[in-house]
């Protein structure tokens, strides 16, 4: 591991099935409340692995002292001491990852929760009595904690069929084709895989800062052997305030963080092998470069605006788009640009 990583709290005794993955940095609260939602499962064979990237020290004692009260299952790791700079959630989580016991790993943020208490319980029902290797279940989105989005997955629970349900418990049985139906995607928080699967797919992509869940995403249903989904809202995903200081992603301006998903969705392109990963990889890297032309459009820089349409015009011919990629081309060109 390329951090070092120092060790606060002490191991259980008993081996736990699931590991839980909560990256962290300087939220006292908001991260009591997550730890909450995990502490209330109906499952009980479980660990919590929380990963702090570089919190202040002040912050430590009171992860440390709040920890006490949700037992020794609950287990903090410092894995970055220098609070002025992040490692960045992929490495975080690969951390957490390398330190997990369990064979199923399962994740979740410091500022969202879990709702159900049976979220690990009928995820780990339902990969034991199927022999499958990726589980996602539903959730509803939040901001200032007012619900924006009651799901996560509007494409894919459209195309649900009831040959597929599996059991009571709302659990279908998918296809790689239906799971990865753009732009629907699963945060990390109703994530839960075999670790073998990590393994296979090497964990996050490090080299990015941010969306590391989409890479994630994509590269697990790539690979996974079965693949599972419950038509139940399990978490809530709190969506970043903008401008919000404390969040990695929103420490980034709009026009870099779309350049970042570009990235992402060509180290996509470049390493999913099916062929149904690789038309999501597509389809997201189009759509990206139509906003990037767009927003550079809108600044009058019309040469890069005219190069990130021919992109988007590249990896998904279209009449309209063509026109307008024709236009704004035309346009840099008369101007000089």
């Amino acid at each position: 591991m390329r951090c070092r990583t120092e060790r606060v709290l002490t191991m259980n005794k008993e081996k736990p099935l699931v590991s839980v993955i909560v990256p962290t940095r300087n939220r006292v609260e908001l991260l009591r409340g997550c730890l909450e939602g995990i502490s209330v499962q109906d499952y009980s064979l479980f660990e919590v692995i929380i990963i702090d990237d570089g919190s202040d020290e002040d912050v430590i004692t009171a992860y440390e002292t709040m920890l006490e009260e949700f037992g020794e299952r609950f287990k903090l790791f410092r894995s970055n001491l220098d609070s002025r700079r992040r490692m960045g959630p992929s490495v975080a989580r690969n951390i957490g990852i390398s330190h997990a016991s369990g064979e199923i790993i399962a994740f979740c943020d410091d500022d969202d929760f879990w709702c159900s208490a049976d979220l690990l319980s009928v995820a780990v029902d339902a990969l034991g009595r199927n022999d499958a290797e990726l589980y996602f279940s539903d959730q509803q989105i939040l901001r200032d904690g007012q619900i924006v989005s009651k799901t996560s997955f509007k494409n894919v629970k459209a195309r649900l069929t009831g040959a597929q349900l599996l059991n009571e418990s709302q659990v279908y049985a998918l296809t790689r084709k239906q799971i990865l139906c753009f732009p629907d995607y699963a945060h990390l928080n109703v994530t839960v895989a075999q670790a073998a699967l990590l393994e296979r797919t090497l964990g996050f992509w490090e080299e990015t800062r941010y969306a590391e869940d989409v890479d994630l995403f994509v590269r697990l249903c790539d690979r996974a052997n079965g693949i599972l989904f419950r038509d139940k809202v399990c978490s809530s995903h709190n969506a970043p305030q903008r401008n919000a200081q404390d969040s990695a992603s929103q420490g980034v301006s709009q026009l870099n963080r779309r350049l970042l998903e570009n990235s992402v969705y060509s180290h996509l392109a470049a390493v999913c092998r099916s062929k149904e990963a690789r038309r999501y990889a597509a389809l997201s890297l189009a759509s990206s470069s139509k906003l990037i032309s767009q927003q550079l459009e809108q600044q009058n820089q019309l040469s890069q605006a005219a190069l990130f349409a021919r992109l988007a015009l590249g990896v998904r011919p279209g009449l309209k788009w063509g026109l307008y990629t024709l236009w704004l081309s035309s346009k840099a060109i008369f101007k000089g640009g």
